[in-house]
């Protein structure tokens, strides 16, 4: 029970990351990637 718990967070974190991800990409377009990033950091 204890490592599907732990695969659950794991699986929740990459699927948030890969979507904040994503929304950084889009926005180094319009050149705040940086912004991003280090909001990404305190998520």
């Amino acid at each position: 029970m204890g490592s599907n718990l732990v695969k659950l967070v794991i699986d929740d974190l990459a699927n948030r990351n890969s979507k904040a991800f994503q929304i950084a990409v889009e926005e180094e377009k319009l050149g705040t990637w940086k912004l991003y990033k280090r909001r990404i950091v305190y998520l």
